[in-house]
């Protein structure tokens, strides 16, 4: 027999012993509930019942006392109407009564023994709902206050009667539940006796079995064990003695045959073993190489950023120059031209020198100035991009809501000019420099009224939502949108979408990508041509 057939049987014995015990414990607790919902069902409701017979008593008794008091130091047409409310109340306590009455009345048929609480109550009862109305008779003919006194004496007796009545049916059924109360719990403690004792014999033979089982798997379980103890301490030349033919013993075999292949298998791993050695030995001279690669790449990226900087930096005083000697130019052709008028020549002569005057120098200053200033916006977007690089930038929490107000204030003439709508929502704050957050938002503003189009009215909006622990904020337009292949492209410097349609160097979102990147955020665009773009800004909201 193998083990699998040992256990099932063990197991199916036991579940027999335990089913037989299951069964006898269902039907004692059946006869418990049965005992239980007889009382519940006959009892309680006939508890119930005279209970609503004592709260309509008590409902009758005291609208019909408030009834006497109001009529007798009331008067007026509020007088009136609480009177009649009483009565009402009267009405309503005489209903409910003999509801409650006709119920108990119901019960009473299955316990002819109490019929004597019954007719005390019914009896009583009636009587009260007498005097009740009689003194209600009364006072609706204006009796006197003596007779209604009287009355009311009587009705008091009837009262006291009554609930005596009530009282005592109530200490009956209270009698009569205390004694099956107690012969259930007579019934549940025999019950837990004999479930106790049905439980030990079970335990006892759940144990008998158990440890029989326990012999014929743990002898041979600690065979195997000890040989597993040797081969984790480095032994693989010990084997499993087990010669069973159950599912031990062909354990025991695998065991021995995995003995075997991990002696193999350690072979393979030193050999494989000095293979990683020596390409980890390579990986750590291409880190190291990369390493100084980027350090290179940093150091170079540090440089060009200081070249940048200087040479846009130095390259403004010659500007400034070029500037104010064009200026004098014009001021010297002017000077030219007066005295050019004064001086007698002939004719074809003076007509080639006035067209040199008018249209040659005229135009040439025109692309000078032209120049100067492409070349002024280039310099400063250059600059902007260099002190990027050089400023640390001074972290705090960012009102929002004021930087892109204020942004919009300083672009107000651009924008009336343009007759475009703007619309800022609510926006969340964040953490951030604000003269760098600044620039980058102004940027994308500046971006989206450039590249408005021309045949709508424009529209921009600005709104912003947290995410876990970033803000996200929107510049939403409806321009001449951005077409797929270039969405990545137009972060790059002098980048543009249409330069033949707009001015600019294409340093503005340059400028916006790499602040963005310097606070650890992100930016991305979605857009289509013709219908706008929709740029988004990802910024941490926390400092941790």
């Amino acid at each position: 027999m193998n083990l699998k057939s040992k256990m099932i049987g063990s197991y199916l014995f036991i579940a027999l012993i335990s089913i037989a015990i299951g069964f006898f414990c269902v039907k004692l607790i059946h006869g418990i509930e049965m005992k239980y919902l007889k009382v519940a069902e006959e009892t309680i409701p006939m508890i119930e019942s005279i209970q609503d017979l004592r709260f309509a008593s008590l409902r009758l008794v005291s609208s019909t006392t408030e009834a006497v008091l109001i009529d007798h130091i009331s008067e007026g047409i509020e007088a009136d109407e609480a009177l009649n409310t009483e009565k009402d109340l009267v009405l309503s306590g005489i209903n409910k009564y003999e509801s409650a009455l006709e119920k108990y009345a119901g019960y009473i048929k299955l316990f002819p023994d109490e019929q004597s609480f019954f007719n005390a109550i019914k009896e009583n009862g009636q009587h009260l709902i007498a005097s009740s109305e009689e003194m209600m008779a009364a006072m609706a003919k204006g009796a006197s206050d003596s007779e209604i006194y009287e009355i009311k004496e009587q009705f008091e007796e009837y009262e006291e009667d009554t609930f005596k009545a009530i009282e005592a049916a109530l200490t009956h059924e209270e009698h009569e539940i205390n004694a099956r109360k107690e012969s259930v719990e007579s019934i549940l403690h025999n019950a837990e006796l004999i479930i106790i004792v049905a439980c030990s014999i079970s335990f006892i033979i759940a144990i008998v079995f158990g440890v029989a089982s326990a012999g014929f798997i743990s002898r041979p379980i600690r065979k195997l064990n000890s040989a597993m103890e040797e081969v984790g301490r480095g032994d693989l030349t010990v084997k499993a003695e087990i010669k069973s033919n159950d599912e031990i013993g062909s354990l025991s075999r695998s065991f021995n045959q995995m003995t075997v292949d991990l002696m193999e298998s350690h072979e393979a791993l030193k050999i494989n073993d000095d293979q990683l050695k020596f390409k980890n030995s390579e990986l750590e001279q291409e880190i190291t190489v990369r390493r100084q690669v980027e350090q290179e790449l940093a150091q170079k990226n540090r440089e060009l950023e200081q070249l940048i900087y200087v040479t846009s930096h130095d390259l403004r005083s010659p500007l400034v120059n070029i500037d104010g000697f064009n200026k004098e130019l014009v001021k010297s052709v002017n000077k030219l031209f007066s005295a050019f008028d004064a001086v007698n020549l002939p004719e074809d002569i003076k007509g080639k020198v006035a067209a040199i005057i008018n249209d040659d120098i005229p135009e040439s200053q025109k692309y000078i100035s032209t120049s100067l200033k492409k070349m002024e916006s280039l310099l400063s977007g250059l600059l902007k991009l260099s002190r990027l690089g050089h400023t640390e930038p001074k972290i705090e929490r960012l009102n929002m809501n004021e930087i892109v107000s204020a942004v919009v204030s300083v672009l107000k003439a651009h924008i009336d000019h343009s007759d475009i709508e703007v619309e800022i929502s609510e926006l969340p704050s964040c953490i951030g420099d604000e003269g760098q957050i600044n620039q980058a938002f102004s940027n994308l503003i500046e971006n989206a009224i450039k590249y408005l189009d021309p045949g709508r009215q424009g529209v921009i909006k600005v709104s912003g939502y947290e995410d876990n622990s970033q803000s996200v904020y929107c510049v939403e337009d409806n321009g001449i949108g951005v077409a797929r292949e270039n969405q990545e492209k137009i972060f790059d410097m002098f980048q543009r979408v249409e330069p033949e349609k707009s001015d600019g160097e294409g340093l503005g979102l340059n400028i916006v990508h790499r602040a963005i990147e310097k606070h650890n955020g992100k930016i991305w665009v979605e857009s289509e041509p013709g219908r706008g773009s929709r740029f988004f800004v990802s910024l941490n909201n926390t400092t941790a």
